[in-house]
């Protein structure tokens, strides 16, 4: 989901299946699928992944900026401009 998922965010089609034995792997590909750098991600680091078919670059997939974010029960609203 993209905008403000998983509550009122918009569901996305990648029409992908990523897969791999070390599940780092996974989320490294996934990350990088969806543009959330490494950084956001405090327990991920960078593993090396390869591709079958397409690159990333081919296949990734551009998310809308969160306009609302869950903290303590509520829900803010912001517009992409107000986020830091």
């Amino acid at each position: 989901m993209d905008r403000s998922g998983p509550t009122v965010g918009r569901s996305r089609q990648a029409h992908l299946i990523v897969a791999d034995c070390d599940l780092r792997a996974v989320d490294v590909t996934c990350c990088d699928l969806i543009s959330v750098p490494l950084e956001r991600v405090e327990h991920l680091d960078r593993v090396p992944y390869r591709t079958a078919g397409r690159s990333v670059e081919e296949v990734r997939v551009r998310l809308d900026a969160p306009t609302e974010v869950l903290a303590a029960k509520a829900h803010l609203h912001a517009t992409p401009e107000a986020q830091v």
